[in-house]
Formats: structure tokens, C-alpha cells, sequence
């Protein structure tokens, strides 16, 4: 902060210090025993101050000083607008944190609990459990080691609209479903917390659909799990993190590093029998919901 002159009364200095507040220069002025002198805040403005003050001192009644006072109250209107809505919002903040984790994130803690409980209560995803039967994207039929199901995405088309979201919660292993929960509970939390719990469904319901959907065009209706919905956030946070810093979201270098391993692991059928089309559909539409608003705003 930087002193670039002294006026001899107060109503010269609050209507100087107005007109520096509507070019942008903030200021502060103060009374003395020598007058009232004007201080800069910003030293990088302190010359054009000065050129300011010089020339406030040789037509202190300029007409363009009487409207600065307009603008200046009005600036302070609304900067007393912002620092009530920040602190609002620190407050928001502080009270989500201290909330339970199912309050503060449902939707990411019942994608959680319901795979963990189907997963259980379908004996870790056997074909021929009635239940598992029932949230395939299309019920199919055992005969030997075949697996027969209707073309075409029939029970769907038949009213149970369901099934082309229930295979997220379908895993078939221990390590399947560890690794699942586990990124969806690193990745939908930060993004439930930082875009709110509708948002969060929605997001999850785009990616689900069509990752299920072009797996059972290419498999056929026996997979499941929530790596489809784990890879679509990924892309989603990864795309935000890069192109739009003030979403306030952003991913470890670990993080990226070891879902793009398993990515090119599971591709490369290091580890087989993995719903692979999921993963990339997941991914790749993650990559667009997120990257859209910002090549939209890019355009326009």
C-alpha cells in the first residue's frame, strides 16, 4: 500500500476516493493531523493514482467526480452482495462436511450400498440366481453352459424400463466389486459434493444407459457392475480438472494413472472376462458431458 498525496478535508477525499473505486482503484483515506491522505492499495496502480490525484487537484469539481459517487455506491453494493453469498457458501460447505457421508452424499453412498447388497444377495453375480435374472438388461435363459436371450432389448420394450440401469449393481467377484465401490467412492463423492446430488443421478443415469446398452449389443445380456459409471465420472472429473479449473474439480495423477492401466489392462485381456465396452462407452461419454460446456462457451 502506497501514500500518493494528503487533501485538505474530508468531503474532498471520500469524493476522490469514490472516483478511484469506479476506475478500479481501491483506496483507503483517513484523517490526520496534517489532512486526509489518499492510500493506494495496489502498487502496480500506484503511478496512475498519482496522474489521478494530479489532476483531482487542478479540477476538484469536474463533473466526472460528482458521478463517480453513483458508481462507487453501487460497487459496494455489490461487493457487500458477493462477500454475503461467500460466506453463505463457506457456511454450506463447513455444514455438508460435517454431515454423515449418506446425507452428505446420498446418491454415491446408495450406488455403494445397493451394489454391495445384490451383490451379496446374488451370490456374487450366479447365472442362475432368480434375482440376478431379474436386473440383466434382458432376462435370459441357462442351457448348459449357453446362455439364450431374446433379441433386441425386449423386457425393456415390455415395460421394465429398470434393467437398463440395474446391471451397475450386478458384480461377479470379490476384487470386481472392491475396485468398483472403491472409485465410486473416490470419484461420485467429489463430484456429488461439488455439483449437487440431481446433478449427480442425472450424470450417473447418462453414463449407465448407453455403457449397458452397447455391452449387451456386443455380449450379450450377462455382465454388470459400476465400472461403466466409475470410468464415465472419470472422464467427467478428468475433463473438468483440465478445461474448467473453477468447477473445483481435479484428480490425482494416481488416480488417472491407474484407471487408464486397468483400462489398457482389461483391453489388452490381461485380465479377462471384463465388460471392456462398458469402460469405453462410459469413458467416452464422461469425456463429453464434461468437455461440452466448455467447447459450447468456446464457440459463442
Amino acid at each position: 500500500m502506497r501514500r500518493i498525496g494528503t487533501l485538505r478535508n474530508e468531503q474532498h477525499a471520500r469524493r476522490f476516493h469514490d472516483y478511484l473505486l469506479s476506475i478500479g482503484i481501491k483506496s483507503m483515506v483517513e484523517q490526520t493531523e496534517d489532512g486526509w491522505p489518499v492510500w493506494v492499495y495496489d502498487e502496480d496502480l500506484v503511478e496512475r493514482a498519482r496522474e489521478e490525484f494530479d489532476h483531482y487537484q487542478r479540477h476538484p469539481e469536474d463533473e466526472r467526480y460528482w458521478e463517480a459517487a453513483r458508481e462507487a455506491e453501487r460497487l459496494r453494493k455489490q461487493q457487500a452482495r458477493e462477500n454475503a453469498e461467500a460466506r453463505k457458501r463457506l457456511i454450506d460447505m463447513r455444514s455438508r462436511w460435517e454431515r454423515p457421508f449418506f446425507r452428505r452424499c446420498p446418491v454415491t453412498f446408495w450406488l455403494i450400498a445397493v451394489s454391495v447388497a445384490v451383490t451379496l444377495m446374488t451370490q456374487f453375480g450366479q447365472p442362475g440366481h432368480a434375482l440376478l435374472n431379474k436386473l440383466t438388461i434382458n432376462s435370459f435363459e441357462l442351457n448348459g453352459r449357453m446362455v439364450q436371450w431374446r433379441p433386441g432389448l425386449h423386457d425393456v420394450q415390455q415395460g421394465q424400463v429398470w434393467r437398463l440401469v440395474t446391471p451397475i449393481f450386478l458384480h461377479f467377484g470379490v476384487v470386481h466389486l472392491l475396485f468398483n465401490t472403491w472409485m465410486t467412492y473416490s470419484l461420485g463423492a467429489a463430484v456429488e459434493f461439488r455439483r449437487g446430488s440431481g446433478r449427480t443421478a442425472l450424470l450417473v443415469l447418462a453414463i449407465a444407459i448407453p455403457s449397458n446398452v452397447g455391452q449387451y449389443y456386443f455380449s450379450g445380456p450377462l455382465f454388470g457392475g459400476l465400472s461403466g459409471v466409475v470410468y464415465g465420472l472419470f472422464g467427467y472429473v478428468w475433463m473438468k480438472s483440465r478445461f474448467d479449473p473453477n468447477s473445483g474439480l481435479s484428480m490425482p495423477q494416481s488416480t488417472v494413472l491407474i484407471l487408464l492401466g486397468w483400462f489398457v489392462l482389461c483391453l489388452m485381456d490381461v485380465i479377462p472376462n471384463v465388460a471392456n465396452v462398458v469402460h469405453g462407452v462410459g469413458l467416452a461419454v464422461g469425456i463429453v458431458i464434461g468437455f461440452l460446456p466448455t467447447w459450447l462457451s468456446r464457440r459463442t
